[in-house]
């Protein structure tokens, strides 16, 4: 019997570090959102990966992933009686994304204003954004380039753009009669003037960023900070002060995890040790 209280004790301290960083709940604001965990979706907005919900309860609908009572919101028109729970049209300044309506377009798709939904941005293609012809991707895939807006694999098409030094499917240079813009490589200039002598669009406003912390970011990947900021092996922008030991966030995160399993496992053994001796 002892054996076998001494075994339940250190499997007990196993377990206190399991649910100590096991989180309860599978969806934001899981107590409005239908069938928690089926109706959730991990996306990319603006950079931050954030989890949201895309079927609520029939009194509410998705408003940037998370639930609000659909009689007291003014962005999402909702389905019909038999539907509820999302969305079947957006208003405002607000677009239609997999049954809920969103300020801003996760990674991959792109607002489109003249039916304010958030469409597909084309294959291979991470960011774009809209154009008079349509999608203009300005991040690809690692193993591909934007070339004229459209994604292009090495070789062909894509020998125009100087790839980055890291691979992140953008354009540092163009050749050729193609000039550089926003991180890809286009024959005639979306916006300023063409430069033939460095293959670049002059007189191009700097785009507006809105990753967190972030002064420059073309193609949607932050290149500068903002002061007192700096770039971390993920291309986020932390406090200057913080993460210097140069690992991710997620290397962090796994240590961690590790640490606080240890700890539990040394937990368990001692109280299985001193039970041991106070019967001896």
């Amino acid at each position: 019997v002892s054996v076998i209280r001494r075994a339940m004790l250190y499997l007990a301290g196993l377990a206190f570090a399991y649910l100590a960083l096991a989180d309860p709940k599978s969806c934001t604001n899981s107590q409005n959102c239908a069938s928690s965990g089926t109706n959730c979706l991990d996306v990319n907005i603006n950079g931050q990966q954030k989890e949201v919900c895309t079927k609520c309860e029939a009194t509410h609908v998705p408003i940037d992933g998370a639930c609000q009572v659909k009689d007291e919101q003014d962005k999402c028109t909702p389905q019909d009686e038999g539907a509820n729970g999302t969305c079947k049209a957006c208003k405002g300044n607000t677009y239609l994304y997999e049954g809920g309506c969103y300020a801003a377009c996760p990674q991959g798709t792109y607002a489109d204003s003249t039916t304010n939904q958030c469409k597909a941005c084309g294959n291979s293609c991470v960011t774009c954004e809209a154009s008079a012809a349509g999608p203009r991707c300005t991040k690809c895939e690692n193993t591909h380039v934007p070339v004229d807006g459209a994604c292009q694999e090495a070789g062909g098409q894509a020998e125009k753009c100087a790839p980055q030094a890291s691979p992140d499917g953008t354009c540092k240079a163009c050749q050729g009669n193609t000039y550089l813009y926003e991180g890809g490589c286009y024959t005639a200039c979306p916006q300023g003037t063409p430069n033939s002598e460095t293959n670049t669009c002059d007189g191009v406003p700097a785009p507006d960023c809105d990753l967190p912390n972030c002064k420059s970011c073309p193609g949607g990947t932050c290149t500068e900070c903002n002061d007192g900021f700096v770039l971390d092996n993920d291309k986020k922008c932390v406090a200057s002060s913080v993460n210097k030991s140069g690992l991710s966030t997620g290397a962090i995160a796994g240590i961690s995890v590790a640490v606080v399993v240890v700890v539990g496992g040394l937990v368990g053994f001692l109280c299985w040790w001193f039970l041991c001796r106070g019967k001896a």
